[in-house]
């Protein structure tokens, strides 16, 4: 039986740490964003507002611990998340603290290059 147990905990391990829930995880994390209006007033990766911080590094200077706290005892109410289901939150809290390199820059073709292929 307790053999039975330890090789459902690890087969639980194993599957939460697998690339489909991690890309899963960031799908329900970016639709929360949406969802909730944050691109409201955040920025994040060239889209949203500009009234608040941007989101694209965000992880670089604050941590889970402090994501998630800021969620369940918000300083402001738009950062009031305690309505959220826990699984829902930790998503968030998790690709929040994963955003530490910054956007990826949008680069425009060069005057000249656009058309060369059409003389």
């Amino acid at each position: 039986m307790i053999r039975i147990l330890a090789l459902t905990g690890l087969l639980t391990l194993l599957l939460a740490s697998s690339p489909a829930v991690a890309a899963a995880d960031t799908a329900n994390a970016r639709g929360l964003l949406n969802a909730l209006g944050c691109k409201g007033c955040h920025l994040l990766q060239g889209q949203g507002g500009h009234l608040a911080p941007e989101l694209d590094r965000v992880g670089s200077h604050m941590t889970r611990e402090r994501l998630s706290l800021m969620f369940r005892k918000p300083d402001q109410p738009a950062h009031d998340l305690t309505f959220l289901a826990e699984p829902d939150r930790a998503s968030l809290v998790d690709f929040l603290a994963g955003l530490t390199q910054p956007a990826p820059a949008f680069s425009q073709p060069s005057p000249g290059t656009a058309n060369e292929s059409n003389p």
